[in-house]
């Protein structure tokens, strides 16, 4: 686990120091999705990681630039002035590299993970930062539950199945046995927002 420091309030400069460079977004980029493929499982490589942007748009998303094989991260445009919020978002997409669906939605399992997550790296950064939309709050929750019982649950369950889509009820409690059923259903719904 590790914290960034930004030398300025409107983002990340990568700038020579001594014996190497400052956090640019580019190494931020590289951490985070180091430390989400230790965590959690290895990230589908049939897909080639394009890096980030900001829009115009309300939500941060991942999406599939010119051909499915091909995966950039948006985050929006208030983040771009705003570190914390920037990396609160890329914290959360980099959970959606690990599988990327083309065309589906996303499980309440895989929802719960990026929203856990991203609260998880704001902290580290001190900041309070929180999705505060419900239903990316329950799925947080419900995804806590279940890392509760097993801290390795997510990578143990993508080494059977690394789709977060096809994963199951029934592969979730052979992995937790130990979670309340209903919680393991609840999991693999799809997440709506």
């Amino acid at each position: 686990m590790f914290t960034f420091s930004s030398s300025s309030s409107i983002g990340f400069a990568c700038t020579p120091i001594c014996g190497g460079y400052s956090w640019s977004w580019a190494s931020v980029v590289y951490k985070l999705l180091e430390e989400v493929e230790a965590r959690f499982g290895g990230r589908d490589k049939s897909f080639t990681f394009v890096g980030i942007e900001f829009t115009s748009g309300d939500v941060s998303q991942i999406w599939f630039p010119g051909s499915s094989k091909f995966v950039a991260i948006q985050l929006t445009d208030d983040a771009r002035l705003d570190c914390n919020r920037a990396l609160f978002q890329l914290a959360h997409e980099m959970i959606h590299l690990l599988a990327p669906a083309v065309g589906h939605l996303a499980p309440v399992l895989e929802e719960g993970l990026a929203t856990a997550f991203s609260h998880e790296v704001a902290q580290r950064q001190g900041s309070s930062f929180r999705a505060g939309i419900p239903s990316y709050e329950r799925a947080a929750e419900l995804t806590n539950r279940l890392l509760e019982l097993n801290p390795h649950a997510i990578s143990q369950m993508r080494a059977i199945e690394p789709s977060f889509r096809r994963i199951t009820p029934d592969l979730i409690n052979s992995v937790v046995p130990t979670l309340d059923p209903q919680v393991s259903y609840d999991l693999c719904a799809n997440f709506v927002r």
